[in-house]
């Protein structure tokens, strides 16, 4: 789904489209074998293999224009952040990952005290 940019509400809109896609059956599934069949002790090493499989270069359908490649790395990383909530065992609910992709986002960005 195109996101527009321009509109200030861009990212909000980006993350309730992840929220609302977001399937935890589909995404168990997809986790590799050693992130799911990690134990309780073994949260840290299976999220850094999580981490390290985000930052892989992707190759898209098509060529990307440099807004869309931004819309898509900001995707991933909303992704990523459900993905490590999932390998969490977080309890679901869109209000807290909405504030966990927020954080992730911030530090990210270099903001830790705002994260």
């Amino acid at each position: 789904m195109p996101i527009d940019l321009h509109d200030q509400d861009w990212l909000a809109a980006l993350v309730d489209g992840e929220l609302e896609r977001y399937d935890v059956e589909a995404a168990r599934a997809r986790l590799p074998g050693e992130v799911r069949l990690a134990g309780p002790g073994e949260l840290a090493p299976a999220a850094r293999i999580l981490v390290a499989r985000s930052l892989r270069p992707r190759r898209g359908p098509g060529p990307f224009s440099a807004p869309e490649a931004f819309a898509e790395a900001v995707r991933a990383h909303a992704g990523l952040v459900l993905d490590l909530a999932l390998l969490a065992g977080a309890e679901p609910g869109p209000g807290r990952r909405r504030a966990e992709i927020a954080a992730f986002l911030a530090a990210a960005l270099g903001h830790d005290a705002i994260a």
